[in-house]
């Protein structure tokens, strides 16, 4: 018969052995603890580490802009050709007159009355003052004015050559004179006695604004200038 204290103490053993082999099991499953040192520790008093600075927003205004530069670098680019030789643009039509004497159908016979809305140039004081500053300044020759008439428009000088030089005078090569009457000017010629000496005249009349006034002008021009200087040579 087996002794019952021996019995005992064997499963004691076993159940030693048992566990002793669970623990060294466990010791090396378990998962390591991490000790930290003192200075790395957390406590009640450990203040957070600070978080990196953030970037501003982007302005509206400023992404506006980006778009839009973005968007210029994004057109197709524009080749440009020279220009190519092209004929000038025509010039322009002169304006129209500031006024006009005659009426439509008007003949040469009929004198032509002073129109309103007459620009001072064509009016009788005008025309003596710009008659005369013409002869002094311009050198055409030593001449003087003798007789003007303003019975009808535009007004006609006379003026009488005291010499030579004053035969090749004409008023469309003064500049002071075409600056004004930029129409042009009818001029006539004609010598007539004077207590037995030929004396020499030339009529001056300008043109006015007007085509058909200019036109009746020239015609009428000729008549005129005869009246005049069959006034001057009677006695």
């Amino acid at each position: 018969m087996q002794n019952p204290l021996k019995k005992r103490g064997s499963l004691f053993l076993v159940l030693f052995v048992i566990v002793s082999g669970l623990r060294v099991v466990l010791s090396f499953t378990s998962k390591p603890q991490v000790v930290l040192p003192p200075a790395l520790a957390l406590s009640s008093h450990t203040q957070p580490l600070p978080l990196p600075p953030i970037s501003p927003a982007v302005n509206p205004e400023q992404l506006r802009e980006m778009e839009r530069k973005l968007a210029e670098l994004s057109q197709p680019l524009e080749v440009r050709t020279p220009p190519q030789d092209t004929p000038p643009p025509p010039p322009a039509p002169p304006p129209p007159p500031a006024f006009r004497a005659s009426k439509p159908g008007a003949d040469q016979f009929q004198p032509l009355p002073f129109p309103a809305g007459i620009t001072e140039p064509y009016t009788p004081e005008g025309f003596k003052k710009n008659l005369e500053r013409a002869l002094k300044e311009c050198p055409m020759g030593a001449m003087e004015l003798v007789s003007m008439d303003c019975s009808e428009f535009p007004c006609m000088a006379v003026t009488e050559l005291k010499d030579e030089t004053a035969k090749h005078a004409n008023l469309n090569e003064c500049m002071p004179w075409i600056d004004i009457y930029t129409g042009g000017t009818q001029y006539v010629s004609g010598v007539r006695k004077r207590e037995g000496q030929e004396i020499q005249y030339m009529s001056w009349v300008p043109l006015p604004p007007h085509s058909a006034d200019a036109k009746l002008v020239m015609l009428r021009s000729t008549r005129r200038a005869k009246g005049l200087l069959k006034a001057l040579a009677a006695p």
